[in-house]
C-alpha cells in the first residue's frame, strides 16, 4: 500500500506498506508542467529508487524538484514493485 509523499530537498519521501522486505519504486508525472522554457511531459519518469521498510526515498531531477516547489507539479504516479507484485497509485505531494 502506498500512503503519502512529501518533498525533502530534492528527495521525495514516500511512505509504503509492503509485505516484502525490499523492492523498487518509480515516480512519474501525471500532468504536464512547464518552468520557463523547460517542459516536463506528462508520464515522464521523475525518479527511481529502492524501497526498504516503511519509507522509500526517490531522488528527483532538478527540474522535477523545482516544479514541485513552485507548485506546478502537485500529483505524481508512484509505482512500487516488490515481491513480484506491482502496485501503482496516484498521490498528491503534501507541502509540509
Amino acid at each position: 500500500d502506498i500512503c503519502s509523499a512529501r518533498l525533502s530537498g530534492r528527495t521525495l519521501v514516500v511512505s509504503v506498506v509492503t509485505n516484502a522486505d525490499s523492492g523498487r519504486i518509480k515516480v512519474s508525472s501525471v500532468s504536464k508542467a512547464s518552468l520557463g522554457r523547460k517542459v516536463l511531459r506528462k508520464g515522464s519518469v521523475l525518479g527511481t529508487g529502492n524501497v526498504s521498510g516503511k519509507t522509500a526515498k526517490v531522488k528527483l531531477g532538478r527540474l522535477a524538484a523545482k516544479a514541485v516547489k513552485a507548485g506546478k507539479l502537485k500529483k505524481v504516479r508512484v509505482t512500487v514493485k516488490s515481491g513480484g507484485v506491482t502496485r501503482s497509485e496516484l498521490l498528491r505531494i503534501s507541502s509540509n
